[in-house]
């Protein structure tokens, strides 16, 4: 039977306008048998070639679906639209899309106005439409497997990075079995070991690593103590190197329904994954949960029909920039069963999703997309290669078109300390654009003080750190270049204590790094809007803190103007400050004009840092 709801056609005998729903494979071979035999006396039937062709795409045999069709329109069949529709479906199989257009376009024409068929027909011209334009103009791509170590007979799929590029943790099924497996760059090739802390006797995968490589967000399924089919767990990567048991993440991000597929932001602090629980458009959805404060994640919150439809959507990835989704599906304008798309977050909204285009998809079935920090780079796992369908997944990496790149990361380690004792404190380290209020993400040091942390490349950004009775650090950056392995950008830190001592009654200078005032004035910028909250938050938290602000210029100018202008500036931070709801009793503003330079005024750049707005904490 035809393949495409239809209108019934007078024409067509209503005995044998469609075939019977024959039950199995052998009754529909009996039934094929009976019809050829009648064509022997009737080559010419009309009823019986469009049953034969029906019968024979019930089976999958295209050729001779394809044959009694073409049979039908050497007769001057034309008039009925079923022969356009099942024309175009087996040339559309066939990879061959410019007939089946021809053919679907025929369909519609030949449907009455009010038929519903149209706009299941429309979908299937708009999609062919896309896929011919799509496969005739290609992306300049080359696709490039990661080599034999990581490629085998078996299907690899699911490639997970650190962020310095150093290791990958991929999936890999055999046997009908999933595994995970560890990939550690050296030299020239990647050192492949299995999982075997995490794997089990059933199935491990569809997983996300932590940008520092130390925390797996991984599927497990038929766990006997797990929620559903498959729930998400998280495991440490411990002292030994060795990883933790897997410890399932809990009811509220698992269900009876499958739950899988995690991505995990840079900073750990969203998780994006697919589920297909209730409250979604279609068969899987992409969810996110954001951890809150006191470590637990949030109920989960669907990403909305922009990104979500009554199809499949998988395998989501953000990108370190925060705000770039990766994911595929098989509903959204494809070229095949499911193909990779971009989105990005904005303050409207998820955009229109984005097809990746021709070659990266292919009119198979491509796996998850992963994208370098750099942007430049992306790895995703395939069954195609040179347009030929194979029986395993490979995985490839290529360069990534300008017009699809998230923006681009560089990323710095650090440690943060106590200033007296040298040791290592918990901290977050915060990270925000110098013309933006609101931070970007946030990072938290492990046991040892220690931090890796996503940095926008070639863009100004603010870096505030913060411990609790501690003081804070920041400061702004520019970061040019990325940088891999084992020159990465540094930050060192050694905060101050808040609490004074009897013996001292002052702490040391905290400079306001990201304080800015318009030129010869007493103004803030917008641009400092960001500190000014770091330093109200400081305040508000420990409402028991004095604070002295001092204003400082360089040696340009009046002497005299120059102290006004100093204090001017104190005044108006301690001013915002006020308005903000803090007790004016707790800030004193002064001004010390040029008088306590911190570098040479004979250089632009020294005359730069002594332009500065700092606080000291006083008794």
């Amino acid at each position: 039977c035809t393949t495409v709801q239809i209108e019934p056609q007078p024409r067509i005998p209503e005995t044998n306008a469609q075939s019977p729903k024959y039950q199995t494979d052998e009754s529909i071979l009996k039934r094929i048998g009976q019809l050829e035999e009648r064509l022997r006396d009737q080559p010419d039937h009309i009823a019986t070639l469009l049953e034969l062709s029906g019968l024979y795409q019930d089976i999958g045999d295209k050729k001779n679906a394809l044959i009694y069709m073409e049979q039908l329109k050497a007769l001057g069949f034309v008039d009925d639209p079923r022969l356009y529709g099942s024309l175009g479906k087996i040339y559309k199989r066939e990879g061959r899309y410019q007939q089946a257009l021809i053919n679907f376009r025929l369909f519609k024409s030949l449907l009455p106005e009010s038929s519903p068929t149209i706009l299941k027909v429309d979908q299937e011209i708009r999609q062919l439409e896309f896929i011919i334009q799509s496969l005739d103009s290609p992306k300049d791509i080359q696709l490039k497997p990661l080599g034999k170590s990581i490629n085998t007979d078996s299907y690899e799929y699911l490639p997970q990075f650190t962020m310095d590029n150093s290791t990958l943790i991929f999936t890999r099924r055999f046997f009908g079995q999933e595994d995970l497996f560890e990939a550690r760059f050296n030299d020239t090739v990647y050192e492949v070991t299995p999982l075997e802390e995490i794997n089990t006797l059933e199935n491990e995968g569809a997983h996300s690593l932590s940008a520092d490589g130390n925390t797996l967000i991984l599927t497990q399924c038929h766990e006997r103590k797990g929620f559903g089919n498959c729930d998400l767990y998280r495991s440490k990567k411990i002292s030994s190197g060795k990883w933790s048991k897997p410890s399932n993440l809990g009811q509220r991000l698992n269900t009876r329904h499958w739950d899988s597929q995690p991505s995990l932001s840079a900073d750990g602090r969203t998780l994006y994954f697919a589920s297909k629980r209730e409250g979604g458009y279609g068969g899987s959805d992409l969810w996110v949960s954001y951890q809150r404060s006191d470590g637990r994640w949030s109920v989960p919150k669907n990403l909305g029909s922009e990104i979500n439809t009554t199809g499949n959507e998988e395998s989501p990835f953000i990108h370190a920039d925060g705000k770039t989704l990766y994911f595929r599906s098989t509903a959204h304008q494809n070229l095949g069963n499911f193909d990779l798309f971009r989105s990005e977050k904005t303050k409207e909204g998820w955009t229109k999703p984005m097809n990746l285009g021709s070659p990266i998809n292919t009119t198979g079935a491509e796996g998850a997309l992963v994208v370098s920090l750099d942007g430049m780079t992306g790895y995703y796992a395939s069954d195609m290669i040179d347009g030929q369908k194979r029986n395993q997944t490979d995985i490839f990496k290529f360069e990534l078109p300008k017009d699809l790149r998230p923006a681009p990361m560089t990323f710095v380690k650090g440690r943060i300390i106590d200033r007296v004792s040298g040791m290592p404190l918990p901290a977050e380290i915060r990270i925000a654009s110098i013309n933006n209020d609101q931070f970007r993400s946030i990072y938290k040091t492990n046991l040892n003080g220690e931090f890796l942390a996503a940095i926008p490349m070639g863009e100004q950004v603010l870096i505030n750190v913060s411990s609790e009775d501690y003081a804070f650090y920041s400061d702004h950056y520019f970061y040019p270049e990325l940088k891999y392995g084992v020159e990465p950008y540094l930050l060192n830190v050694a905060l101050d204590q808040l609490q004074l001592t009897e013996e001292i009654e002052r702490s040391e200078p905290i400079i306001l790094t990201n304080i800015f005032f318009k030129t010869g004035s007493s103004e803030l910028t917008e641009n400092s809007r960001g500190e000014i909250l770091i330093l109200f938050g400081l305040l508000q938290e420990n409402d028991d803190l004095r604070i002295e602000i001092s204003g400082h210029t360089d040696n340009i100018g009046n002497v005299s103007d120059n102290l006004e202008l100093s204090l001017k500036r104190a005044e108006s931070v301690k001013l915002t400050l006020t308005e903000k709801g803090i007790d004016p009793e707790r800030i004193i503003a002064i001004g010390k004009g040029e008088t306590e330079p911190v570098a040479s005024n004979e250089t632009s750049e020294g005359r730069a840092q002594n332009r500065r707005t700092e606080f000291v904490i006083i008794k």
